[in-house]
This record gives structure tokens, C-alpha cells and sequence, in this order.
């Protein structure tokens, strides 16, 4: 009776005091209109993209741009999120824009303190030549967001699939 007491109590304490980090599906999201919001429902991260290389690459604002809430970093050429390590250390742009290409890893610092990122897996390009503007592009890949103000990604695993706050306005 003892040892199954015991085994109750050691399978009910928590085996990682890391961080949850929440991702999901950036799905066909349009360049320079709505907002993309993500994040844990309180400390949500907002960013709006634009084209820079019709389907290749984008700009990614600052917080000095009302329609983000986060300060930008680029990070090129990196595999997994976790390999990103402390976040917080990275130079990230207050002022203007940073540019990003398919395959990159965009992070975001909020100036709420949070902290998030989107691997870029693909901008598409559409042309409609009967549009008044003609070229759309949209972005997919993948969203995160650290829980609880972290800010390092190497310590984070990775939660169950969470959808529901990807959405545009």
C-alpha cells in the first residue's frame, strides 16, 4: 500500500520545471494587412508582415510601428527552435524593420516581455493582373511563444499543438 502511495505522489509531482513553449500553424497569412496575433491569451505577440522579394522574402517591424508590440531578430539558417538558446541576448531592432528570407527564424521580443518567434517556411507569391494591386504575397510556417515571460528556447519543450490564439484581423 505504501509503494503505491508513493508512486502516486512521485507520478503527480511535475518532472520539469522548464518552461512550456506554445507553437502552431502560420497558415497563408497576407502581407500588409490584418494583424497575426499569438501567445498565451494574456501576453499575446502582434505582427504585420510585407513583401520585400515578391515570393521570397519579407520585412518584419519593430515596435515602433503600431502594428507591432515586439522588438525583431532574424536568425538565419537555424534547424531546430531549441537550439536557439537564450533569446534575450540577441540584438534585436527597436527602430525600422529587419529583412527575412524562406527559412528563417524571425524572434520577437514583446514589450510586454514575452518572447516568440516564426520559422518562415514558405512566402508565395499570387499574381492577378486585374487586382489594383496585383502581387499578394502570403507567409506560412510555424509560430512560438515562451509561457510565463521566458526567454530561452533551449530549455523549453515544446507543448501540446496550441491553435487557438492564430488569428487575423
Amino acid at each position: 500500500m505504501i509503494k503505491r502511495l508513493m508512486l502516486l505522489v512521485l507520478l503527480l509531482v511535475p518532472t520539469s520545471s522548464y518552461a512550456g513553449l506554445l507553437s502552431g500553424d502560420i497558415t497563408a497569412v497576407p502581407e500588409s494587412k490584418g494583424v497575426f496575433s499569438w501567445g498565451d491569451g494574456v501576453n499575446n505577440l502582434h505582427q504585420q508582415w510585407s513583401i520585400a522579394y515578391f515570393n521570397y522574402s519579407g520585412w518584419f517591424y519593430s515596435s515602433e510601428y503600431s502594428e507591432s508590440n515586439a522588438d525583431v531578430f532574424v536568425y538565419s539558417g537555424l534547424a531546430d527552435i531549441s537550439l536557439a538558446g537564450d533569446a534575450s541576448l540577441f540584438e534585436y531592432q527597436s527602430s525600422g524593420a529587419v529583412h527575412a528570407w524562406e527559412g528563417d527564424t524571425v524572434f520577437f521580443r514583446g514589450t510586454n516581455g514575452s518572447y516568440g518567434a516564426w520559422k518562415i517556411d514558405a512566402i508565395d507569391g499570387f499574381y492577378d493582373p486585374t487586382a489594383i494591386f496585383p502581387y499578394r504575397n502570403f507567409l506560412s510556417g510555424t509560430w512560438y511563444f515562451l509561457e510565463d515571460g521566458k526567454s530561452d528556447f533551449s530549455v523549453s519543450k515544446v507543448s501540446d499543438p496550441y491553435r487557438q490564439l492564430r488569428t487575423v484581423n
